[in-house]
This record gives C-alpha cells, structure tokens and sequence, in this order.
C-alpha cells in the first residue's frame, strides 16, 4: 500500500496533507482491541496477585512487610512490576491506536498526532526492555 501526498501551497509551513492507506483503520482497530484485551487481563491479574501477596503477608500467620528481608522486598516488587508493566503497555497500545484513529480521519493534520502515538508505541517496547532486564536480574539472583 502506497501512501498518497497532495501538495498544498496554501497549507502552513507549506507541508502537504498526507492520506493515510485504507487499510489503516483496520490495524487501528486490532491495535486498540489488543490493547483493551491486555491490560484488563494483566490488571485482573495484577489484582489477584495484590490480594494474594497482601493475604499472605498480613493474613493470620503473615509476617507482614517488616519481617521481611530486603532481597523478599526486591523479589515481590519485581513481581508486581513484571504483572503490571503489561497493564500499562496495554493502555499505552490503546491511546497510541486513539491517536492512529484520529490521524486516519479526514482532512485532520496528524503529524502530531502520529508522533504522540509513535512515541507511546516505543515506550511499550522500552517496558518490554525493561521487563526483560528484570527477568534477568531475577534470573542472576539464583546464579550469585
């Protein structure tokens, strides 16, 4: 699929409007779908995850926060970050296919609008990055 440009000299700054490919709209809407259906998974599951550390710390025998050594500490923080760090690329997949959405429509300037979702869609991959360097760090935890 070929993008189109039409030149327009009586546009500011003299930069033509550019007319995204039909197909457009489609991927838009598999990427918000996407998005809505990972982060209510991993929020359910962050959810669960929450209830269950804060049952297991704080229930009848939990030794609460404080009796915790501070490796326990780093591990369920890593924990929680690894579960909800998905959540949030999921929201960040939708707001990056809103703005996808919106630049599809016609006769809107989307230049800033597709930077703002090019920018959410690299910061999903910089929390997939980061996700993996924790998993790594994890992993090294046993080795050391």
């Amino acid at each position: 699929m070929e993008v189109q440009r039409f030149d327009d000299p009586s546009e500011e700054n003299g930069q033509g409007a550019v007319v995204p490919p039909a197909g457009l709209a489609g991927t838009v809407n598999l990427l918000r779908v996407l998005g809505a259906v990972q982060a209510a998974v991993t929020g359910a599951l962050l959810l669960l995850l929450v209830t269950g550390l804060t049952l297991a710390l704080y229930g009848e025998d939990g030794p609460g926060i404080t009796g915790l050594d501070g490796v326990a500490i780093v591990a369920l923080i890593l924990i929680v970050f690894q579960v909800g760090a998905p959540t949030l690329q999921g929201a960040l997949l939708v707001g990056a296919g809103g703005d996808l959405a919106k630049i599809a429509g016609a006769g809107e300037r989307g230049q800033p609008l597709l930077f703002s979702a090019l920018a959410r869609v690299r910061n999903v991959f910089l929390l997939e990055v980061i996700v993996a360097l924790t998993l790594l760090v994890k992993e090294l935890r046993h080795v050391l």
